[in-house]
C-alpha cells in the first residue's frame, strides 16, 4: 500500500491541445536536483554555438559544467525566445477566456493555430 502525504493536484496551462494536462505532486518528494532545460531553437543561434563549442572544448574533463554557462547564457541572451513562449501563451490563454463567451472569429482561430 502507497501512504500520499501530500497529493497536490494542479492543472497546467493548455498550450496546442484543447486537454489541460493535470500534474500530480506528492508534497514529500524531493525533486532535487533540477535537470538542465535546453531549448533546440538555441541551436540556431550562433552565438550560443560557439559558446558550447568554446565551453566543451575548454573544460576538458569537466564536461558537465557546459549546462551552467547555458544557463547563464539563457539569462543574458537567450531569454527573448523563452519570453516570446510566455506572451503567446499568454495570448492563447486570453482567446481561450474569450471563447467561452462568444465564437472566436477566424483570425483568432488562426492566432491560436
Amino acid at each position: 500500500m502507497v501512504h500520499l502525504k501530500d497529493l497536490q493536484q494542479q492543472g497546467l496551462n493548455r498550450l496546442l491541445s484543447d486537454h489541460i494536462p493535470v500534474l500530480l505532486v506528492n508534497g514529500s518528494t524531493d525533486w532535487r536536483p533540477r535537470p538542465s532545460k535546453f531549448v533546440n531553437a538555441w541551436f540556431k543561434k550562433e552565438d550560443c554555438m560557439r559558446l558550447i563549442e568554446r565551453e566543451w572544448l575548454g573544460m576538458g574533463c569537466l564536461r558537465g559544467k557546459t549546462a551552467g554557462a547555458l544557463k547563464k547564457w539563457n539569462v543574458d541572451y537567450g531569454n527573448i525566445l523563452e519570453n516570446r513562449i510566455i506572451e503567446s501563451e499568454v495570448r492563447i490563454k486570453e482567446i481561450d477566456e474569450v471563447s467561452e463567451k462568444r465564437k472566436l472569429s477566424e483570425m483568432e482561430m488562426e492566432e491560436v493555430k
